[in-house]
């Protein structure tokens, strides 16, 4: 029944098909790197993404004999999407040809950091460089190049010039600039010079990002007489989460009532921290009215609030009405050929042709193009984003790491979720690499205990028989505490260490000093909640 569904599906879809075969055509390319053949890929295909690498391997061939045509091969290039392995060898081809590689150095500088000396910029490619520098961490080179007093200050941070950073941004006019100043003078433990900036600015958002700091770092009751002198609407929240550390349930909540958060995740907060301040008081029943307003949203609050009434976070989705697909196997075709980010490019290129029944079929092959098509295009309300959502691919991988390490699998696919969206060849911008986001010295640190050969830190089982053994150590390393262990795997056992212990998990979760690391750890219980319940229908 399965395969005439899927037959019928597969006539339906040739009526949208073609986007496959420039790719067929390309195959084809890679495997004879005949001339002939790029000629053709870039005359009747002038947009598409593999365009340079064709255009490349052309201008490789011409550029010694042939200049007029090198040139204008040059001047079809995307010169911003260069695959940075040709970079060098483009470089040489201008030289050679006797054009000027700036545009390569403005778009490159990190390639071509040798060379920038060596040619003379307008301030605003110096500032575009620097921009470009500062995102690959090259932080010396911002500060020979940039006159931006922002960027300079943030560098000399990064270089942990700390003093002279303070210098900088203290005559900076910039509003982003002052906000990093607070943390500067926090770094430099300048405590009272903090208080005394923030008092001269008297800016309702520098009020408020001192007081939340103070108080994340222990500091509450100097945190509150910042925090009450912000009108900023956050500040409300962070008052009553500072009263109820304090015990004072009843000042706790008048903040609460008067936090007024836009979004669901803050109202779901709001609900469920007055619940707590409540139940507290007393005032079981006013408390549990505001827990089941809490339960009615589907995010870390909601979950906790189903999970304290005895309701079920995982609500298995009965679609109907899917529609057929239209693009799936002219998608799976590009998959099938070997080209997976060409895949996801011609998936979201041509979003608006997608529907259900591609999105269902593509989770089979890559749940990270099905989740992030099924939120672009329908939104997380949507039943399909719903049913696609927490899918549960390498079952067995993750069954044996998890019984080897005796780690919850629901925990394991909490953090490949949160981690990669299951993108097998995800990168970070810091470098994490694969499914579980390995950092190379992890890998390599996990790879010698288990005694076990490196070779290939994407591969998925490599990767996460990796992660899920770090995992296992951060499990003994807390004593089973699933909040730091998870708060570990963000931020690394030794800064969760030096963090101020609550005996509330719910508060030392709201009071974790990295925002990244308090949403990270939000983010990968809420999965694990939903994990848990689903691989218990499931097996």
């Amino acid at each position: 029944m399965r395969k005439a569904f899927m037959l019928i599906l597969f006539f339906i879809s040739l009526l949208f098909g073609g986007i496959s075969d420039k790719y067929e055509l390309y195959k084809k390319f890679l495997g004879n790197r005949s001339v002939e053949l790029a000629k053709k890929l870039i005359e009747e295909y002038p947009t598409a993404p593999f365009r340079n690498e064709v255009i490349l391997f052309l201008l490789q061939k011409v550029y010694k004999t042939n200049k007029e045509e090198a040139v204008k091969l040059i001047q079809r290039l995307d010169i911003s999407n260069i695959p940075y392995n040709q970079l060098k060898k483009l470089f040489e081809i201008y030289e050679y040809l006797g054009l000027n590689p700036k545009p390569l150095i403005i778009n490159y500088p990190e390639i071509f950091i040798k060379h920038l000396d060596k040619f003379k910029f307008s301030q605003d490619e110096r500032e575009k460089i620097a921009k470009r520098l500062f995102k690959n961490k090259k932080y010396k080179y911002v500060l020979k190049l940039s006159k931006d007093c922002h960027l300079i200050g943030v560098s000399l941070y990064r270089l942990k010039e700390y003093e002279k950073s303070e210098k900088v941004l203290l005559h900076c006019q910039e509003d982003k600039a002052k906000q990093f100043l607070v943390y500067v003078f926090l770094k430099l433990n300048k405590y009272s010079q903090a208080e005394k900036f923030v008092e001269k600015e008297n800016n309702p958002y520098l009020f408020y990002i001192l007081g939340r700091e103070l108080l994340e770092r222990g500091f509450i009751s100097k945190g509150i007489e910042l925090l009450e002198k912000s009108t900023y609407p956050e500040s409300n929240f962070y008052l009553g989460i500072a009263y109820f550390a304090l015990k004072d349930y009843k000042k706790a909540s008048e903040y609460f009532k008067v936090y007024s958060p836009e979004n669901d995740t803050g109202r779901a907060k709001r609900f469920f921290w007055l619940f707590k301040t409540e139940l507290n008081l007393g005032n079981r029943d006013i408390a549990f009215k505001y827990l089941r307003e809490t339960s009615r949203y589907d995010n870390f609050y909601g979950a906790v609030a189903k999970l304290f009434l005895g309701l079920k976070v995982y609500k298995p989705i009965t679609l109907v009405d899917v529609n057929p697909p239209n693009l799936y196997f002219e998608l799976k075709k590009i998959y099938d050929l070997g080209f997976l980010n060409y895949m996801r490019y011609e998936a979201f290129k041509n979003k608006e042709k997608i529907t259900t029944g591609d999105i269902l079929l593509l989770q089979d092959i890559d749940p990270y193009t099905s989740i992030r098509l099924s939120v672009n295009k329908y939104g997380v309300s949507s039943d399909i984003y719903r049913y696609v959502s927490h899918p549960t691919p390498f079952e067995e991988i993750v069954s044996r790491v998890s019984k080897r390490f005796n780690v919850p699998k629901a925990l394991i696919y909490a953090v490949i979720r949160q981690e990669s969206l299951f993108d097998i060849y995800a990168v970070s911008p810091s470098g994490a690499k694969g499914l579980m986001q390995l950092m190379d010295f992890t890998a390599r640190w996990k790879a010698k205990r288990l005694g076990i050969k490196l070779d290939n830190i994407f591969e998925p089982y490599t990767n996460i028989l990796l992660g899920t053994a770090y995992l296992a150590f951060l499990y003994d390393y807390w004593n089973g505490d699933i909040v730091r262990v998870i708060a570990s795997y963000n931020a690394g056992q030794s800064a969760v260490s030096q963090w101020k212990r609550y005996d509330d998990d719910f508060l030392f979760i709201e009071l974790i000093p990295y925002s990244e690391t308090k949403n990270y750890t939000k983010k990968v219980l809420y999965n694990y909640y939903i994990y848990s319940e689903k691989l218990e229908k499931l097996f």
